[in-house]
Formats: C-alpha cells, sequence, structure tokens
C-alpha cells in the first residue's frame, strides 16, 4: 500500500514489462511527474525512478539507438608506397580515397623516385578504376603494374605499416581534421626514419621482386 493506492506484492514478469514499457512512454513524453506516472501504470516511485535512470543513461529498451556524426566517413586518407629495400613514400588526403588521390600519389612517388616504377598493390577499387588503368597504361614507360592475389591482406606489407600507424594513433584525440592529418603525417614520418622495420615487412609477408622486369 502507497498513499490510498492499493499495489500487489509481486507482479510477474510479463506485467512488469508492459508496466516499464507504458512508464517508458509516459516519461519520453514529458508531461507527468514521476510519482503520477508511478500512479498511472500501478507501480512504486522507486520502479519509476529507477526506469528514468535508466532511459536518461542508455535510451529506451527496444527501440535502436540512433547516434549522430557531425563529420564524414573518413576525413583523412593516406595512400602509402613501400619498398624493399625500406624506404616510404606517403601522401595524405583529406578525403575518401578515389582514383584522383591514386594518380596524385603515384606522379608524387615518380617524381621523388626519378625512375620508373614497379607498383605491387591490392585490388582495391580506386586502384583498378578506368581512370586510374587509363593512367598508368598512358605512362607505361613509367609505371609497370602488378596486382596481389583478392582478399589477401596478409599480402600485402603496407597493411603492417597502417596497422602500426593505427596502433600509434589508438588513443589520440584529434580536436580537427587539421589535427587528425598532423597526427597520420606525423605518424607516419616517424615509421620512415626506420627503414629496418620496412624491410622486416616485407621479409614478413614473404614477398619479393627479385627477377621481375
Amino acid at each position: 500500500m502507497e498513499g490510498n493506492v492499493w499495489r500487489p506484492t509481486h507482479w510477474t514478469s510479463e506485467r512488469m514489462e508492459e508496466r516499464r514499457l507504458a512508464a517508458a512512454t509516459l516519461l519520453r513524453q514529458g508531461q507527468l511527474s514521476q510519482a503520477d506516472i508511478a500512479r498511472h501504470v500501478g507501480v512504486s516511485r522507486a520502479s519509476v525512478c529507477r526506469w528514468a535512470a535508466t532511459l536518461a543513461q542508455k535510451g529506451p529498451r527496444g527501440l535502436t539507438p540512433v547516434l549522430q556524426r557531425v563529420s564524414k566517413r573518413r576525413e583523412v586518407s593516406s595512400v602509402v608506397a613501400v619498398t624493399p629495400d625500406g624506404r616510404l613514400y606517403a601522401r595524405h588526403f583529406r578525403t575518401s580515397l578515389s582514383s584522383r588521390c591514386v594518380i596524385q600519389a603515384l606522379r608524387y612517388v615518380r617524381r621523388t623516385v626519378g625512375t620508373p616504377l614497379l607498383v605491387v598493390w591490392d585490388r582495391l577499387n580506386a586502384h583498378r578504376s578506368r581512370a586510374t588503368t587509363d593512367f598508368t597504361a598512358s605512362h607505361a614507360q613509367d609505371y609497370a603494374v602488378a596486382y596481389l592475389p583478392a582478399y589477401a591482406p596478409e599480402l600485402n606489407p603496407e597493411e603492417q605499416c597502417n596497422a602500426l600507424v593505427k596502433r600509434a594513433m589508438a588513443n589520440a584525440l584529434p580536436g580537427s581534421v587539421d589535427d587528425l592529418h598532423r597526427l597520420a603525417r606525423r605518424e607516419f614520418g616517424r615509421l620512415k626514419r626506420h627503414p629496418e622495420m620496412i624491410v622486416r615487412f616485407f621479409r614478413h609477408v614473404g614477398l619479393s621482386v627479385t627477377g621481375l622486369p
């Protein structure tokens, strides 16, 4: 007995769940006090208070939570090239990876290395797009292209570079896209200063370019 309202000392789980859902609806509407809701659905005020706290922390049970983001899916993309002798070249873009990014990175690496390139990469859409393949075909004197087997990231030494950088940035809290861009540049820059690690990445995957043109 609470006030002048009689309540049973024990509800079945089904009936208690019915009352919890009814109370949750009234709590979301925000028109009644918790005491009024308790009287309306026939439970104690303590139960309504507990349900209200749960709603405030986790949202309504049984409803799919909706998360809102103010940022794009991917704000900084990196195109990274590594060589068997331990060199690393990276370009970073503040957009999702596209053929345009890949072509810009190819031009940058070719210009920096100064010699024709043998490009061995995975089957990413941006690598196999019409724009990218047309570009490499029209500059055959500068780029020879070979593809790794499909679904075989374990054969790609660049994947280990990415994993290392991601681990280094795991606890980073960039306040802006500029901060994220600087962090990516910094971590790949640190890896670039350790060519012996990149050489080990090639040894780990067992990838060799010996004898290829």
